[in-house]
């Protein structure tokens, strides 16, 4: 009977040590599991980060590309616009103008009256303005 007992009691001690080791495995293998899935999220999340930087590194090499077109377009036409002003004022150094005849104003303004009048204004206002121009501060 003592025996038995004992027995019994050896069979429940490795049933509860096997109990255990099974709840340890399952634990082990859960937490094993958690770490897995983190890994593969992390992984996922690495992946996503990495296209996006690739992503824009492709999207800002693009726009450094068009700028750089951009610039060197306007440079040609600039060249072109220099080129054709140069070509234009040529031509209109070969072109002779005839004099104008002057109109009745010029005429008038030229007259004596008037463009010593024009010249007292003048005098007045050279006179006037800086001082006009600096006592508003």
């Amino acid at each position: 009977m003592e025996r038995e007992k004992k027995r019994k009691e050896e069979e429940e001690r490795k049933k509860r040590e096997e109990e255990a080791e099974r709840k340890l495995k399952v634990e082990m293998e859960a937490k094993r599991k958690r770490e897995e899935e983190e890994q593969k999220k992390k992984a996922e999340a690495d992946r996503l980060e990495r296209e996006k930087m690739k992503t824009l590194l492709a999207k800002e090499a693009n726009e450094n590309k068009e700028r750089q077109q951009q610039l060197e377009q306007e440079h040609r036409d600039r060249e072109l616009a220099l080129r054709l002003a140069m070509e234009d004022q040529n031509a209109v150094e070969d072109v002779v103008v005839p004099p104008l005849q002057s109109t009745t104003k010029e005429r008038y303004m030229e007259s004596p009256p008037f463009s010593s009048y024009f010249s007292e204004c003048h005098r007045i206002l050279d006179l006037r303005l800086p001082i006009s121009c600096f006592s508003s501060f």
